[in-house]
């Protein structure tokens, strides 16, 4: 129930921090159609990750913010078909357009020592961080941090590092559409951030799909909310609410 509670501290401080100044970074979000969320520019003007992306990096404005996205060693792709989830909108968090980021494909795998950099025009202040596809070996009962897929996200204000935080499977594959969070509880200053996998594995394998990045400008810049945020997080309040009930 440790995810539980993470979502659930997620959501309230979220609402406290106030939702009117939050963005949602959505790369589970597919473009309409080629150049058609583009402006002369080449940004992409409706967060949304290219299919069949070629361009590396690739930009996205949120609001007066620009994210630029970078693969390394190749291009970002979101091309997998994502299946419904309770993150997934009407009521959920993403449009699950897709399965979420990775290099070539949706998934940033070990074996090609894959990573994807994050970088913002302003300094902003990360809160969430969000994953699919991180499981453990379903092959045993309790399996071990080298059978448990993990995330690492290093963050930085521009060459400094300000710390990084590794995020684990609580699932094992199979039983749900690994999707995991991580509350940072607001660091700020950040002007990038280096997403790779962890050393663990659940097949033969470690790997995992970028789902998203909620932020806020630290000038107090406004950026747009999507709708399904706030609803999103009072849920994850509520449920957080019965499991302390039924612990009473």
């Amino acid at each position: 129930m440790k995810k539980l509670f993470s979502l659930a501290a997620a959501s309230i401080a979220a609402l406290s921090l106030g939702t009117a100044n939050a963005a949602l970074l959505d790369l589970t979000k597919h473009a309409v159609g080629p150049g058609s969320d583009t402006n002369a520019n080449g940004i992409n003007e409706r967060n949304g990750v290219p299919q069949n992306n070629t361009l590396n990096p690739f930009e996205i404005r949120i609001g007066q913010v620009i994210v630029t996205i970078e693969g390394f060693p190749g291009a970002t792709n979101a091309d997998e078909n994502s299946q419904p989830g309770p993150h997934c909108q009407p009521g959920g968090m993403f449009a699950c357009d897709s399965d979420g980021l990775g290099i070539g494909n949706d998934e940033v795998s070990t074996k090609g020592n894959q990573m994807v950099k994050v970088s913002f025009s302003v300094p902003v202040i990360v809160t969430e961080l969000f994953y699919l596809d991180l499981f453990s070996d379903p092959n045993v009962s309790t399996p071990t941090l080298a059978q448990t897929e993990s995330a690492i996200a290093e963050l930085f204000t521009g060459t400094t590092s300000i710390g990084s935080w590794e995020t684990f499977a609580t699932t094992q594959r199979g039983t749900s559409r690994g999707f995991e969070s991580e509350l940072l509880g607001g660091v700020g200053g950040v002007t990038s951030i280096m997403f790779s996998p962890g050393a663990g594995a659940d097949d033969s394998d470690g790997d995992f799909a970028l789902a998203g990045i909620t932020f806020r400008p630290e000038d107090g810049t406004l950026v747009p909310v999507p709708g399904a945020l706030p609803l999103f997080l009072a849920g994850l309040g509520g449920l957080a609410a019965a499991r302390r009930r039924r612990k009473a």
